[in-house]
């Protein structure tokens, strides 16, 4: 067909087992493509522009490989059959689900409500594999990590795909990032957004690969709040003028017990760098270096462990003893803390 209505009027005449294949660009908003009751529809996007309002009342499935969709376009799904979508780029702006919608790949924005919803619909074992340009990719995969927040948990691919992913819920109720494996990642960046966020560890190993390790607070999102907690972060390079952590742009960082190593002969000049107005609070854990602050706030516990020697920057009344533990002023010479 060479005209989509006369496509869709052959559509609405046929029954049994049917595929609609896409060779061209379809619609900017407006077009329709409506299933009827009693009929089996496969849609194959076959990778070209697809903006229409669905109508499913039958059994759908709409599969093929991802395409764009026009920025200005916005579709309709309405689903009162059964659907399943393997496939496929969606600039989804009303849902309205009445039926089986089942989920197992595609693209999906640009409506914040629907990005964060979209994972009630999953099939078992698909994952947010990719969240950028205001859109949300799911296949099936193997979890690295999970966004929480409230009552909803979304299973992810990585943990750079989480902290991108969680963005959709700034303002919400405080987001928990977590960990489900030991992970590896060169660098990441973390935004936040105006509730605090938990990066938990779950007792799993962190490794990070590059020079520029993990950033907290960035100049477009100022004044936010972190918590990283319960597992080990590991350090496989530095360099003499960078940090391995750096807090910045008016952020608040908790290190709950952490434990943080360093696995090169070359290291970073600090372990971390507190900048910017921020505040650095080390509640527990081990850690391998020296802490620098250009223009912050920081305040260290006592019975956390220091490789190096941080005496200048801990609070009136705390010290540290011979092993690097910091103990209260005077104590340095007993044999335990109870």
């Amino acid at each position: 067909f060479t005209d989509w209505a006369a496509a869709m009027q052959k559509l609405a005449e046929l029954e049994g087992d049917i595929t609609v294949t896409l060779y061209k660009t379809i619609g900017s908003g407006s077009a329709e493509f409506v299933v009827k009751a009693g009929q089996t529809v496969t849609l194959d996007q076959n990778g070209k522009l697809f903006s229409a309002n669905i109508k499913n009342s039958g059994t759908l499935t709409i599969t093929g490989s991802t395409g764009s969709v026009p920025a200005e376009a916005a579709e309709k799904l309405v689903n009162n059959g059964t659907l399943k979508i393997e496939g496929g780029k969606f600039n989804i702006t009303s849902l309205e689900n009445t039926g089986d919608l089942t989920i197992y790949g595609g693209s999906f924005g640009k409506s914040r409500e629907l990005i964060v919803s979209m994972f009630a619909y999953f099939a078992e074992g698909v994952v947010v594999s990719a969240a950028s340009d205001g859109y949300v990719t799911v296949k099936e995969a193997a979890a690295e990590a999970e966004v929480v927040c409230g009552d909803v948990a979304i299973l992810c691919s990585s943990l750079s795909v989480a902290q991108s992913y969680s963005r959709y819920f700034a303002g919400d109720d405080t987001v928990t990032i977590r960990l489900l494996t030991d992970a590896s990642i060169s660098s990441l960046t973390f935004t936040g957004s105006a509730e605090p966020w938990t990066i938990d560890l779950n007792g799993s190993t962190l490794t990070v690969t590059s020079e520029y390790g993990l950033t907290f607070g960035s100049s477009s999102m100022s004044n936010r709040s972190f918590t990283v907690m319960g597992g080990t972060i590991v350090l496989t390079t530095g360099a003499s003028d960078r940090y391995a952590i750096n807090v910045k742009y008016g952020a608040t960082l908790a290190l709950d017990d952490v434990n943080i190593e360093f696995a090169s002969e070359t290291p970073f000049a600090d372990m971390i760098n507190v900048a910017g107005g921020s505040t650095l609070n080390i509640e527990s854990g081990n850690y391998y270096g020296g802490i620098t602050s250009t223009d912050g706030t920081i305040t260290i516990a006592e019975g956390c462990v220091f490789e190096e020697d941080i005496k200048d920057v801990l609070g009136d009344g705390l010290t540290q003893n011979e092993s690097g533990m910091v103990v209260k002023d005077g104590a340095e010479n007993a044999v335990a803390m109870i």
